[in-house]
Order: C-alpha cells, then structure tokens, then sequence
C-alpha cells in the first residue's frame, strides 16, 4: 500500500466541516461516518497515507465484507496499515484529507460504513485483549460510548461529555456547580481523553479508560 506525506492537520473540527457539507444527497450520520472512518482509518491508524493507499485499504475493508479474505487475513494486512514503517514508504502524493475520504466513499452506503468502522473496532479489541483486558470490560465500555453515541455516529461530542460528568461526579454534585464551572470541568474531562479534531473517537474513549485502570466493577457502578 503506497503512502503519501504527512504534513500538519488543519484545526476545523470535525463538526464544522459536517454542518457545511449536510445537504440532500447525503444525511448528517453519512457524513459523520466518513469522519470517523477518516480518523480510524488515517489519523489514528496511518498518517502518512495518501488518497490512493487508502482507498486500496478500502477496498481491503470491502474484501473482508465479502468474505472475500479471512479474517486472519484481514488482520494481517491491518497490521501491514499501521505499522510504523508504514510512515517511511512511497512519496510524493498528497496527503489524505476528510475531504479526500468523502471522495472516496462517495458511492458507499452508511450501513456498509457502519460495518467497515466495526471491523476496525473489532482489530482494536483484539490488541486491548492481548493487553490483559477482558471481553466484559471491551463490553462495559462499549455500552457507556454508545449510551453517549446514541446515533451512531461514531464519535462523541463535548456535548455528550455532560452524561459522563454526572456519571463520575453524582447529579447532586454537578446540579450545584455555578455555569462556569460546570463548562470548565466538561472542558478538563474531554481533553483528558486526547480528542481528534474535537470529537472523541471509540478508539481514545477505550484508551483513556484502559489507561487509568478501571475495571469492570469499576465500570458497572
């Protein structure tokens, strides 16, 4: 798969360029979609991909639909996809934007989407599991993420964030903060969740729960 050049992301977020780009030939969860397989697919998987390397992982996505590869074979040629010597090949194409990838799946249907980004969550479970992680806890904090992307765009917002503080905090605690504060500790909670382009994908909500080590008891309450 021959990679492009990675250069500097622009600061719009993802939600910006959406709302500019609803219109009647496709919906808003298309759209948002497009978005998440873009950061799955590019941000968080490889960087360096150009235009036509992804759209070659694409296709790779399309084959294990199929049934057209295994999925051992998936996950092999996955793994050929984010690996860091990926960064060192090829060169001088452009590199991928969102606008690129809305390109690219232009002719795709949000249901067969929706199931490209679950084979690349399913990829990303099978490492958390490698890593000691249960499949009651990928569960639990599948279900919290979904509660919150109820949907089923793949990402949540800031706005979203407000369920999880009540969660962490208690209703009592959060009714009784003063309107500054409350938008403050929305703020802190998202960041410490590394957003990508100002929405949290499923990807870095694992993260950050893996990351502070809570369990499934944990998780439960």
């Amino acid at each position: 798969l021959h990679k492009g050049v990675h250069t500097t992301a622009k600061t719009d977020t993802i939600l910006d360029i959406d709302r500019m780009r609803v219109g009647q030939e496709v919906s808003a969860r298309w759209l948002h979609l497009a978005s998440s397989l873009f950061m799955e697919v590019v941000v968080d998987g490889n960087k360096a991909a150009d235009a036509e390397s992804v759209n070659s992982f694409l296709q790779v996505l399309r084959w294990r639909l199929s049934d057209s590869i295994s999925k051992s074979e998936f996950s092999e040629l996955y793994k050929v996809w984010i690996g860091p010597e990926q960064a060192m090949l090829g060169g001088l194409s452009a590199p991928m934007t969102r606008a690129d990838m809305r390109a690219l799946l232009s002719h795709t249907a949000e249901g067969e989407m929706f199931m490209m980004l679950g084979l690349l969550i399913r990829e990303h479970n099978m490492t958390i599991l490698s890593r000691g992680k249960s499949p009651e806890w990928i569960k639990y904090v599948e279900q919290l993420f979904w509660m919150m992307d109820s949907t089923g765009r793949g990402f949540v917002t800031q706005d979203d964030m407000f369920f999880l503080l009540i969660a962490i905090m208690g209703v009592e605690n959060v009714i009784g903060l003063p309107e500054s504060n409350l938008f403050n500790e929305v703020y802190q909670l998202m960041n410490e969740f590394n957003p990508t382009h100002g929405v949290i994908t499923l990807r870095h909500f694992k993260t950050y729960f893996e990351r502070n080590g809570l369990d499934e008891a944990s998780l439960v309450k």
